[in-house]
Parts: structure tokens; C-alpha cells; sequence
């Protein structure tokens, strides 16, 4: 199915998504510096006194270091740039399109989502 959509609405409804995930991932990259920090300062008490690492903390130095907070400001930027592009006050959209720039349904801002929610999820506010 084919809907006809106002570029200026479309431009808004991007921006308030870009923004949600701007504050999802600065959060989210506070909590993750704290832990990458304390799991760092084990593996430098341990390694002062020559210690052996406890494999439970190898596995955490390797999640921190795997599942790092994403920032995707610049695919909503890339996505903007492009709707500011267009020369009409209107667009031709198919579902998946509107899903996308209206829902927020695009593959890369449900992988920065998941990965991000588990450390913004953390978050207490301002140190």
C-alpha cells in the first residue's frame, strides 16, 4: 500500500527519534564507562599482585568491551538529510517506509535500542 505524507511531519517524527535515542545513548554510555572502569580496576589490582583472573571477570572485561553502547545520530542525520532533499511538501511512502520514519522501524535503530537499553536501563541520573 501506497499513503501520501507530508515531508515537514516526517522531518519532525525523525528528530523526535533521533532525539529519544540521543538521551538512550549518552545514558547508556555513562553506565558502560562505569563498568568498563570498575572491571578495569579488578583486572589492575589483580595484575599488580601478579593474580590469576577470575574467569567470571575475563567474561565481563569481554562483554564490555563486545556489547559497546551504538550511536546511530548519524543514520537519523543521513535520514533527515534526505527528507530536507526532497523538493515537494509531500512524499509517496510504502508501509515499510512509514514504519520506518514514522515507528522508528529501521534494523540499525533496533539494534542501537536493545544494545543501548542495557545500560540506559542502569542509568541514576547525573554524578
Amino acid at each position: 500500500m501506497e499513503i501520501t505524507a507530508a515531508v515537514d511531519y516526517l522531518i519532525t517524527e525523525v528528530e523526535l527519534h533521533m532525539e529519544a535515542h540521543k538521551e538512550d545513548y549518552a545514558k547508556a554510555r555513562v553506565v558502560w564507562y562505569e563498568e568498563l572502569g570498575l572491571a578495569a580496576g579488578k583486572v589492575a589490582r589483580l595484575a599488580k599482585k601478579e593474580e590469576d583472573l577470575p574467569a567470571e571477570l575475563v567474561k565481563e572485561v569481554q562483554r564490555l568491551l563486545k556489547e559497546v553502547p551504538q550511536d546511530k545520530e548519524g543514520e537519523y542525520r543521513k535520514v533527515l538529510q534526505k527528507l530536507r532533499a526532497h523538493t515537494g511538501k509531500e512524499i509517496a511512502l510504502q508501509d515499510h517506509e512509514v514504519d520506518q520514519l514514522v515507528s522508528d522501524d529501521w534494523s540499525w535503530a533496533q539494534a542501537a535500542k536493545f544494545s543501548n537499553s542495557a545500560y540506559s536501563g542502569k542509568f541514576g541520573g547525573p554524578r
